[in-house]
């Protein structure tokens, strides 16, 4: 049963209604269950944090500072995710552990790490998504977006056509990024002398200023201790004052303290008792002379220098200048120089451009048509193995007369790309129109999702989709999150068995309010709040062989009954061993 990796434990801090809980999952399926509000979702959305998805402080649990989460994944060494853990130096003691945690505060500051090691939340997002496939709550709705059915359908084509995209996205940009050079080389020579001119001014004025990334902030530091100079050699000189010299002729600390030590070490002499005190007191009277030393020296390391606090404010003053101009930061600043000095240098290339831009822009629209056409037929192969797999699929899931196909076409555009004879839009996704069409019974045709699928059968096409795609990708562990919206009865059933299916090759995590799912699980885990010292928590316990009949029968008819216990006994025997948690 189950994959070769899996999230092996998930530690939550402070998250919403959630104090501190550490949930060890396992092989095969996990169900989480409880009443509506008690927080099943919240330990979903811990997992997307600890993938590195969105953050908001609002998810920080009232009274606490920050929130954190942790989940710990054991992996093929020879994976994927394990050799991108290898290259980006991330490696922890244990081969095969992986430890994604995060932080999020209340001012909006992340801390990622993986395996302990900081690191960015581009590069923990990245590892996260080689990890978890995470179906969110809602989320089959979203199978209603032609974009997300493209998306869905290139990710079942595979690796040739991920190549192909990112290829075609390059040559959409090369290609466009020609015509807009083209069109300017095209227009009045008055309008491209002005641009040129303007061009070269901006470019001049930000190269003059000699930019370096972060100075600004650098500079502004340096400008507010300038500014307070005096104010901290105030304090420097009068702690040394009072320490060393003192006021009015009567001497600093320092020398007060010298005499009474001289004092003590004449007492010493007489009385043997007052020898420990004497050492001591001549020991702090030496550290209160070096301290008035080290202010002495701070003092006059605080010089006055006008001339430079004048050179950091018009500098500045100039960085300012420039970021209201171009951009509001220097980053910005740099990369709109950059692309202003590379559109100066294609429009003082126009003369010889022009010569051959028409070559160079028919050469790439040659190798993007070629691309569009190469996805195309890819794309085309896929939906039809897709398209049938889905609906063997389907009938699985109780509609066993649903008929599921892709229809890829080509987009027509007056204004486009000759193909074949045929005027074609390309863009950066390729040249096709994807659209899933449905039909739950025989007899009808086929529709758009949107038209014609409710609720409960989109959340079911979403499933097969997600059951085929599983036995194709190389993510381990999937998540979903109330799949089963909109179904039960005799669909319910189907449902569990395919979640099953799936969990038979990966770890499979989900969140489920149907007794039909959740009694087929490898194991339960129950949700509920609970009401400790006037503070409300969310609770997390995975449940034995009772307390699962005890929650299912509360599922089944709302409360625990003993014709509600003996229905979920009865559901959970039809499982078979390898569903029953002992």
């Amino acid at each position: 049963m189950g994959g070769t990796a899996l999230l092996s434990e998930l530690r939550i801090a402070n998250l919403a209604l959630i104090g501190k809980q550490a949930i060890e999952f396992t092989d095969g399926l996990n169900v989480l269950t409880g009443e509506t509000g008690a927080g099943k979702s919240v330990i979903v959305g811990s997992i997307n944090l600890a993938l590195g998805m969105r953050a908001s402080s609002d998810l920080i649990r009232t009274g606490a500072d920050s929130a954190y989460v942790e989940a710990t994944f054991q992996i093929d060494c020879n994976s994927h995710a394990w050799r991108l853990v290898e290259e980006l130096e991330l490696v922890g003691d244990n081969p095969g552990e992986v430890v994604l945690s995060r932080e999020i505060t209340r001012s909006g500051k992340n801390v990622c790490r993986v395996n302990g090691l900081r690191t960015t939340l581009a590069q923990l997002r990245q590892i996260g998504d080689l990890l978890v496939d995470l179906h969110g709550q809602h989320e089959h709705q979203s199978l209603l977006r032609r974009s997300v059915q493209r998306d869905l359908l290139d990710s079942f084509a595979g690796e040739r056509a991920a190549a192909l995209l990112e290829e075609i996205s390059r040559l959409y940009k090369d290609h466009d990024r020609l015509t807009r050079t083209k069109t300017h080389l095209e227009s009045s020579e008055r309008e491209r002398v002005q641009r040129i001119d303007l061009l070269k001014f901006q470019v001049d004025e930000i190269d003059n200023a000699m930019l370096k990334p972060g100075e600004d902030a650098q500079l502004e530091e340096e400008q507010h201790r300038l500014e307070n100079i005096e104010a901290v050699r105030e304090i420097y000189e009068r702690s040394y004052y009072e320490l060393y010299e003192g006021y009015d002729g009567e001497g600093g600390l320092a020398s007060r303290l010298d005499a009474i030590a001289e004092d003590l070490s004449r007492v010493a002499r007489i009385d043997r008792q007052a020898h420990s005190v004497s050492e001591q007191y001549k020991e702090a009277a030496i550290i209160v002379r070096d301290l008035s030393r080290q202010l002495r020296d701070l003092a006059d390391s605080c010089d006055v220098d006008p001339e430079r606090l004048s050179e950091v404010t018009t500098r500045l003053n100039l960085l300012n200048s420039l970021k209201r101009k171009y951009g509001s930061t220097i980053d910005d600043v740099i990369a709109y120089r950059n692309e202003a000095a590379k559109e100066l240098s294609e429009l003082q290339q126009s003369e010889v451009e022009l010569a051959t831009i028409d070559s160079d822009i028919q050469r790439i629209a040659d190798q993007l048509i070629k691309s569009a056409k190469a996805l195309s037929q890819i794309r085309v192969s896929a939906a039809k193995r897709l398209s049938a797999m889905v609906t063997d699929s389907l009938k699985d899931l109780a509609l066993s007369r649903a008929r599921f196909d892709i229809q890829v076409s080509r987009r027509a555009s007056d204004q486009g790309f000759d193909v074949n004879g045929e005027i074609v839009e390309i863009g950066p996704t390729g040249m096709d129109s994807i659209e899933m069409l449905f039909s739950a019974n025989e007899g009808e045709p086929l529709k758009p999702l949107a038209s014609v699928a409710s609720g409960g059968e989109i959340s079911r096409i979403m499933l097969a989709i997600k059951s085929v795609l599983a036995e194709c990708d190389k993510i381990p562990v999937v998540v979903f999150d109330e799949i089963d919206v909109g179904i039960g009865g005799a669909t319910a059933h189907a449902v569990a068995r395919k979640l099953r299916q799936i969990s038979a090759s990966k770890q499979t995590i989900c969140v489920t309010h149907l007794p039909q799912i959740a009694s087929v699980a490898n194991s339960h885990y129950s949700i509920a709040k609970d009401v400790v010292d006037g503070k409300t928590y969310t609770i997390v316990n995975r449940l034995g062989r009772q307390q699962r009949e005890a929650e299912l029968a509360r599922m089944l008819d709302g409360e625990v009954t003993e014709i509600s216990i003996a229905h979920a006994r009865k559901m959970m025997a039809a499982t078979g061993p390898d569903g029953r948690t002992s």
